[in-house]
C-alpha cells in the first residue's frame, strides 16, 4: 500500500475554482481518495488531497491524472 498527500499550489495572483483531480489506476490496483480540502485556491495558497494506492508487491504503480479548473 501506498499512501500520498497530494499539495496542490496556486502560484499565481488569480483564484482558482471548481478545482477536481480526476486519477485513474489499472484494475490490478486500487485507488481511495479523500475529498479535496477545498474546491477554490486564493492565490499563493494550497490545497491537500489524500490519496491511498494498493497493488501486488513489487509492482510499479501506474496513474493517470487529470486536472479540471476554472481560472479568474
Amino acid at each position: 500500500m501506498l499512501s500520498v498527500m497530494k499539495f496542490i499550489d496556486n502560484l499565481s495572483t488569480s483564484e482558482i475554482s471548481d478545482l477536481q483531480l480526476l486519477i485513474a489506476v489499472p484494475k490490478t490496483q486500487k485507488l481511495t481518495m479523500s475529498s479535496i480540502s477545498s474546491h477554490t485556491i486564493q492565490p499563493f495558497a494550497t490545497v491537500t488531497q489524500d490519496l491511498k494506492i494498493v497493488g501486488t508487491p513489487n509492482s510499479k504503480i501506474k496513474l493517470r491524472i487529470k486536472f479540471e479548473y476554472v481560472k479568474d
